[in-house]
Formats: C-alpha cells, sequence, structure tokens
C-alpha cells in the first residue's frame, strides 16, 4: 500500500462525521482512495449485519458508511460532490446506450415475429379467400 507524503496526522480526540454511504466495498475502495490521496483519513462502518455478511457472503447488501474527522468533512465532502457530478455524465451516456440497445434489440423481434408469422398470415388469407369463393359457387 502506497503512503502519500503529506498525510495530515488525526488527533485520536478529533470526533469522527458521517460523510456517505457507499453501496458496496468497491465504491468505498473509490472514495477512500479519493479521499486518502489528498490526505483525508477514513474510518469504515458497517450498516447492522453487514461485517458479517461480507465475511460470509462476499458482499453486503446494507452499504458502507464513511466517516471523515470533523475537521476535514467539509474538504472531503467538497471532493464526493465533485465526482459524484462525473458520474451523473457517465450515467446520462449509459442510459442513453442503454435505450438504443432496447431499440434495436425491439427491431430484431419485430423482424423475427414478421419471418415466422407472414407465412402463416398468408396461408390464413388463402384459406379463407378460398372458403369465400367456394361457398359463392355452390
Amino acid at each position: 500500500m502506497k503512503r502519500v507524503s503529506g498525510k495530515r496526522k488525526q488527533d485520536k480526540s478529533e470526533k469522527e462525521v458521517f460523510l456517505i454511504t457507499a453501496s458496496d466495498e468497491r465504491e468505498f475502495d473509490v472514495y477512500k482512495s479519493l479521499l486518502e490521496s489528498c490526505g483525508i483519513p477514513v474510518l469504515k462502518k458497517h450498516r447492522e449485519a453487514g461485517e458479517y455478511l461480507n465475511i460470509s457472503m462476499g458482499m453486503s447488501v446494507y452499504g458502507v458508511d464513511i466517516y471523515v474527522p470533523e475537521k476535514y468533512h467539509r474538504e472531503a465532502l467538497g471532493l464526493v460532490k465533485s465526482t459524484a457530478g462525473k458520474e451523473d455524465d457517465y450515467d446520462k451516456e449509459f442510459e442513453k446506450e442503454k435505450e438504443s440497445y432496447q431499440n434495436r434489440r425491439l427491431t430484431y423481434v419485430w423482424i423475427i415475429i414478421a419471418v415466422f408469422y407472414s407465412p402463416f398470415l398468408v396461408w390464413l388469407i388463402y384459406t379463407l379467400i378460398n372458403d369465400v369463393f367456394m361457398i359463392g359457387s355452390q
């Protein structure tokens, strides 16, 4: 694990303040590396049985609460918010791509339906027309 040369020291008596809840360990690791790269110490607390679930199942559905020292809270919040804007751009791009994929998929479904059901429709129309003319000629 690399150390940052400008690492700030934390007082043992200093109070930790809640910063944000990460949805899983990976998201926590991202926030932790961001904050520690700026010299802000991070404390991780699992909710409810989160730590047990993380050990037994490899993941937790409760998320991870991130705490920072009170004197770094404002700076840490600014860092977290600055990265949240980038994620929103990514989410918008992802949603556009997802919608495009769903539209292409729906088009393929309609083409498959047309290919497989068109012979049946032709047969049905032919049978109905044939029956109408057979009844009319009797």
